[in-house]
């Protein structure tokens, strides 16, 4: 009999205890690095930086998964649009960007917490309305509470990867300016 891999909800809840020091930390790092001032000039690289991520964590789940869990849950044409997936993610960034420049404390610790409107849902919806605990084998017995609490910190973690990316894509682009004026004022 071959093996195959049962997660439990003691797996999900030990996760959900990693990541809490692993979003906890970052949090912390991003809010003493990234001042109000910064993060208001990251709309753009932030709207770029989470599509990028969400599309590559989209067809990570969509492809690399698809015999573990998404077959499961999504028809096959599912898998094609992954790479488009990342766009909605844009469109959500822009908006707790603007949200994290309005809402009290430091906004690169607020941006990412407010995955959370976004994860509950669609963990809700995947668990709730898609039986995606009743329908994939590894995820059979886990508990729902366990599920929709790693989902929400596990989104709040992509966000801050998807914040710091941004700082990256900014860094980038600043540099590329600036080596573009150079270029221009040594032609002239």
């Amino acid at each position: 009999m071959p093996f195959q891999l049962r997660l439990t909800s003691e797996t999900f809840w030990w996760s959900a205890v990693v990541l809490i020091i692993v979003d906890f930390s970052f949090l912390v790092f991003l809010a003493q690095r990234i001042h109000p001032a910064r993060f208001q000039q990251l709309r753009w690289p932030l709207a770029a930086s989470a599509t990028i991520v969400w599309s590559v964590l989209w067809m990570g789940a969509l492809w690399a998964y698809w015999n573990v869990w998404s077959s499961y849950v999504f028809p096959s044409w599912a898998r094609w649009l992954a790479p488009f997936l990342g766009f909605f993610f844009g469109i959500f960034a822009a908006t707790f960007w603007w949200l994290a420049l309005r809402l009290p404390g430091r906004p690169a610790a607020t941006f990412p917490l407010l995955g959370v409107l976004l994860s509950l849902p669609a963990h809700s919806i995947a668990i709730y309305g898609l039986g995606v605990l009743a329908k994939v084998p590894i995820l059979q017995g886990v508990s729902r509470a366990s599920v929709l609490v790693f989902g929400t910190l596990e989104h709040i973690l992509y966000w801050c990867i998807s914040l710091s990316f941004a700082l990256l894509l900014r860094r980038i682009g600043r540099t590329a300016a600036e080596q573009s004026a150079e270029s221009s004022r040594a032609q002239k």
